[in-house]
């Protein structure tokens, strides 16, 4: 069985859906491409070949600001951001040095 991280993926994709309760579900993935329901129903893209969030919607727009986000997903799904960082090493390269 193939790992997800034998295929180079470029996208992180996180979508919140609201139970019956008022608490939200969060769902993540990680893509190659992105698909038409994605920029329909996605809360947050962020593309990690160009460091940009392709888009930040909660109930409302959030700042798009690369750095702040990508920090708040590195803080919950930290080996996820960092094997996004491997494959799109212009990323590493950006970092500052540890």
């Amino acid at each position: 069985m193939r790992d997800v991280w034998d295929i180079h993926v470029r996208y992180f994709i996180v979508t919140y859906a609201q139970k019956p309760d008022g608490r939200f579900d969060e769902q993540v993935e990680v893509a190659k491409y992105l698909k038409n329901r994605h920029s329909r129903t996605a809360n947050v893209i962020l593309d990690f070949q160009t460091q940009t969030v392709e888009k930040a919607r909660l109930e409302q727009n959030i700042e798009p600001n690369w750095s702040v986000i990508k920090q708040y997903y590195q803080k919950v799904y930290g080996d996820i951001i960092t094997a996004l960082e491997g494959q799109n090493p212009q990323v590493c390269d950006a970092l500052p040095p540890k």
